[in-house]
């Protein structure tokens, strides 16, 4: 692993070892134009931005296993693209939406986005030529993210999250730990979750995001028609939270899901569905379907409750989260004094 360089020195632990130059910024724009970068990843149809840098990162592995690779234009280029791939994704921090994939207690730690700073002419060269959508977006995101000025390739960066949700949807990529085929996954989310997010910022009626947001429908109908219950919740979700469909629609469609729930769900996930209902009915000002909506919450949590004879403490849990449901719905107060009282 390469380090830190002498200004990540001076904000390092005291104590932490001195680095020299950090390895993934060490390729040029003379190698990046001269190799052919995505020879690694030639035909990978993974949707894991990790996976891609295991591929970098075993191309310029030694075939003995010697201490270290030749240093090559290949190998400068490779461990660059390594490093950028294998940032940690934490879509749901929105101003800080990758990080270091690891970091050890003597202040070492693997690329983080302000490491490219420097290097975004860089970057953004290999993202404008990247034909792999799932490598295009990272590059192209990571560019945006560090200079807000390069709006082309944010909108870049949301075309290539959906190209990559939409190729997954048809079968042509897959996580690597993904249990079955499909966009109905939690980073097929994630990546639309992304694509949303620098929307808000570069244009939200542009063609891409416009794109994008039929994308977060369609997926959302879908997985009400499949009717799982998780993937009903991250695609809600995500469609309430950006406004992307009416409201009411979205709290009917859970109704209606919910009305068919097999006997056994999960409770967390049955209560998670019907207090998103209710957020739903909130946003559409229909104020009684709310309360309906929580006032079922409630009651899959006293049921849960009553299924918990055997321990008490359980009980008495859901029977808390149930009388904290009810809080704020009128004509409730009697039965909130008939649950606190057993």
């Amino acid at each position: 692993m390469g380090s830190m360089t002498s200004s990540e020195n001076d904000a390092a632990p005291e104590g932490a070892a001195p680095q020299p130059e950090l390895s993934w910024l060490r390729a040029s724009a003379e190698d990046i134009a001269t190799v052919d970068f995505e020879a690694p990843i030639s035909g990978a149809t993974t949707a894991d931005c990790a996976e891609l840098s295991d591929l970098y990162r075993a191309a310029v592995r030694p075939q003995d296993n010697s201490a270290e690779p030749p240093d090559t234009p290949e190998v400068r280029v490779f461990i660059m693209l390594s490093a950028i791939t294998d940032m940690y994704p934490k879509p749901q921090e929105r101003n800080e939406p990758f990080g270091p994939m690891v970091t050890f207690a003597d202040g070492r730690r693997s690329a983080i986005p302000s490491d490219f700073r420097a290097h975004i002419p860089l970057v953004g060269d290999m993202a404008t030529r990247a034909a792999n959508p799932v490598l295009r977006a990272r590059l192209s995101d990571l560019c945006w993210l560090l200079d807000k000025k390069q709006g082309g390739l944010g909108l870049a960066a949301i075309a290539a999250y959906t190209e990559i949700v939409q190729k997954m949807d048809d079968g042509e990529l897959k996580h690597r730990f993904a249990s079955e085929n499909g966009a109905l996954q939690h980073g097929a989310r994630d990546y639309l979750l992304r694509a949303l997010q620098i929307g808000r910022a570069v244009g939200w009626e542009k063609p891409e995001m416009l794109t994008a947001r039929d994308l977060v429908g369609q997926l959302r109908r879908k997985a009400l028609q499949k009717g799982g219950l998780v993937p009903i919740y991250w695609f809600s979700d995500l469609d309430l939270d950006y406004r992307i469909s009416d409201p009411a629609e979205i709290g009917a469609s859970l109704r209606k899901a919910l009305a068919a729930v097999p006997f056994g769900s999960d409770v967390h996930n049955v209560v998670n569905l019907w207090q998103l209902a209710a957020t739903a009915y909130h946003l559409a000002k229909m104020e009684d379907e709310k309360h309906l909506c929580l006032s079922e919450a409630a009651e899959a949590l006293v049921a849960e409750a009553e299924a918990k004879n055997g321990s008490a403490m359980l009980a008495a849990h859901f029977m808390s989260a149930a009388i904290a449901q009810l809080h704020g719905i009128p004509g409730k107060k009697d039965k909130r004094t008939a649950y606190a009282t057993g």
